[in-house]
């Protein structure tokens, strides 16, 4: 920005999310066990949380959908028919991607997803009927497939942010979901399973739209999904049910104005899931 040049100087950092609507505050994740809070305002961090292992993602409570949405059960696909393929692939070809980082936004006809690789060129993205939008999360530029047949309803403009997001979801690798309070900088809750591990350095786990469920992938393939109590309402495993692959999920994402639940893994699968 013109006029503005603040640096943050801390250790290495995975994710981050500005917690207000102006983008004055930003609250970043690290792998040295520490969530801080920046002014923009300032060169350095305004308070810090410690954690037990790595901050792999952020994702800010938004606080805007009143009714309780279903939970997704099953893989599904765009057109609303079973009988055909109930996952998406990316296609192989000269180049072949490394990892299959996280989905990050939903935007008219397009769905967002990063994806880590050493040369992203050379190879696409297939579905069944909708747009992936991928992009290297260190040097490569931004890529766009487009599938017809997008899904019916209503999408959000991209990386959508409420004002009053007063609690903060965490990914830790000491294989935990952690939900902070924000009003008193404090952990909230913190979520656990028997068999669930986080997979990797750059896992991403997230809010359900109307803020009562938190869901991420795990190591082992599988999908867990908790309610704010604590209890684990779903384990979705459509990734981990080939007989001897097992590829780690690695992040998930909800559709903003539905209970839809996408979420990819290390294999280049991208699962879509559905309450019907």
């Amino acid at each position: 920005w013109p006029g503005i040049n603040t640096k943050f100087a801390g250790s290495s950092c995975n994710d981050l999310v500005t917690s207000d609507g102006s983008g004055s505050t930003i609250i970043s994740g690290h792998f040295d066990k520490t969530i801080r809070f920046w002014d923009m305002r300032a060169d350095s961090h305004i308070n810090e949380i410690s954690l037990q292992g790595k901050v792999t993602s952020l994702d800010l409570s938004r606080g805007h959908k009143q009714h309780t949405q279903a939970l997704p059960t099953h893989p599904h696909t765009s057109n609303g028919s079973r009988s055909r393929t109930d996952w998406f692939s990316q296609s192989q070809s000269n180049t072949e991607y490394n990892n299959c980082g996280g989905v990050w936004a939903f935007e008219p006809g397009l769905l967002g997803l990063w994806v880590t690789g050493p040369n992203p060129w050379g190879s696409g993205l297939a579905g069944l009927g909708f747009s992936i939008r991928a992009a290297s999360r260190f040097r490569a530029p931004l890529l766009t497939w487009t599938v017809s047949n997008a899904w019916a309803g209503t999408w959000a403009p991209p990386l959508v942010r409420m004002r009053n997001s007063n609690y903060l979801l965490s990914c830790v690798r000491d294989d935990t979901l952690k939900v902070l309070d924000l009003r008193m900088n404090q952990v909230l809750r913190t979520f656990s399973a028997e068999g669930f591990k986080v997979g990797c350095d750059w896992s991403r786990a997230a809010f359900s739209p109307d803020g009562h469920y938190v869901s991420v992938g795990s190591a082992d393939g599988a999908v867990f999904i908790w309610n704010v109590t604590g209890k684990v309402e779903s384990i979705l495993k459509e990734h981990s049910s080939r007989m001897f692959f097992r590829s780690a999920v690695t992040a998930v994402s909800w559709h903003p104005y539905s209970s839809y639940l996408v979420s990819v893994d290390k294999s280049r699968r991208v699962v879509v899931w559905g309450d019907v």
